[in-house]
């Protein structure tokens, strides 16, 4: 058996954590001000990937599970990201300003808005892991996001990038699709079947919720099809 703890939070915190009460400069923004966000974890807010002060926080949580306990590796979520509309905090947008000269675009979606972003989550995720490998050699970097490119698109989380740079070790992508065949588009996209060549890769299937029961038989057609294409 391997230890391997999951940071499943990423950069969300409850709205109400003393977290946020005591760094509210810590948190990001919708273009519109707005700032919580809803999702299968509640109404919850996302600190600023993009903030030295955040990035030594989460950098230092993981830092400390590798060194105080005996870990094999540390697992992301796909809450290692942002949801595409934040990012319009004060901070960020003088980052932006002050690294390309322009204003962040009105669109949320604007390509190069996303790729700007999408790329500073990234080398941060390279120092990250630098920083764990510093502590402890050879330890596993797993990863577990959403399919490609809605990671990337949705909530910039390239972690096509991330295999290509050596950031993580491990890919297991929550292939949550409601049909069977939703679910074979999905494991045969090229991203996955790339993936499938450079590290370990696995899909996550969803099993049911508590509130929408999943049938038996098509939870089994899933792992048959996941296995057949070497998942």
């Amino acid at each position: 058996l391997l230890a391997i703890p999951w940071f499943e939070f990423g950069f969300m915190a409850p709205e109400t954590s003393e977290l946020v009460i005591q760094h509210p400069n810590w948190v990001t923004q919708r273009r519109n001000g707005t700032k919580t966000w809803v999702g299968a974890a509640g109404e919850v807010v996302w600190l600023n990937p993009f903030h030295p002060e955040v990035q030594k926080f989460i950098t230092d949580l993981v830092v400390e599970a590798v060194t105080q306990y005996d870990v094999d590796g540390i697992q992301f979520d796909d809450h290692m990201s942002l949801p595409n509309e934040f990012g319009y905090d004060p901070y960020t947008v003088a980052l932006y300003r002050q690294e390309t000269k322009q204003e962040p675009p009105a669109h949320p979606q604007a390509t190069d808005w996303v790729k700007w972003r999408a790329n500073k989550i990234t080398a941060f995720m390279n120092q990250l892991n630098q920083a764990i490998q510093a502590r402890k050699p050879n330890i596993i970097v797993s990863v577990s996001p959403n399919p490609y490119p809605s990671a990337y698109q949705s909530s910039l989380q390239d972690w096509v990038a991330w295999i290509n740079q050596n950031i993580v070790d491990e890919l297991i992508v929550q292939v949550y699709r409601p049909t069977l065949e939703a679910f074979i588009e999905q494991i045969a996209r090229p991203e996955l079947q790339a993936a499938k060549q450079k590290i370990p890769t696995a899909v996550g299937i969803l099993s049911g919720l508590r509130n929408n029961l999943t049938p038996l038989s098509l939870v089994k057609a899933k792992v048959t099809a996941a296995q057949t294409d070497g998942l």
